[in-house]
């Protein structure tokens, strides 16, 4: 896209992430807030993404259930911007591992309200079931807010780790 960065008045290209290629989001607009809203004491943007309720669910399951911890996984295959290949992770991962404490790992895909499960999600959470490990796919449901999506989250694993 082009145009889009307040920062430099829209000179240059903007990726997935909202930051220009030209300035690389460093433009002298000190006036440039963008639009949010605010979600269970978090500023979240104007249109809540998974990524977004991944994060605040992470954040509350220690003080909802406090012996687990999760960890949001980042699988990567990507080139560097000096040529190198980055491999991390495996397809089809879940979003979200989780640890509980005594040995018990649950791993978690997120998915919206739409959201469809890819095939390596699938194949991923089938070796969990073939490997004795607890897989749990939770769902935001349309028009929910996102605190209820994120309570709801959590005790759906917490049925789930018993």
């Amino acid at each position: 896209m082009t145009g889009d960065c307040r920062a430099c008045a829209g000179h240059g290209d903007v990726e997935g992430s909202k930051v220009c290629l030209a300035c690389g989001g460093s433009g002298t607009d000190p006036d440039y807030v963008p639009p949010t809203r605010v979600v269970a004491k978090k500023t979240l943007p104007t249109r809540t993404l998974e990524t977004d309720l991944v994060k605040l669910w992470i954040e509350k399951i220690p003080y909802r259930l406090p012996n687990c911890r999760a960890f949001r996984r980042a699988v990567v295959d990507d080139i560097s911007m000096r040529g190198h290949r980055i491999i991390a992770g495996v397809e089809g991962q879940a979003d979200v591992y989780v640890y509980v404490k005594g040995g018990t790992v649950v791993e978690v895909e997120a998915k919206m309200a739409k959201g469809r499960m890819r095939e390596a999600q699938i194949a991923w959470a089938a070796w969990c079931k073939l490997w004795g490990i607890n897989h749990l796919v939770v769902r935001a449901l349309a028009g929910e807010e996102a605190t209820a999506t994120v309570d709801r989250w959590v005790e759906e694993l917490r049925r789930v780790i018993g």
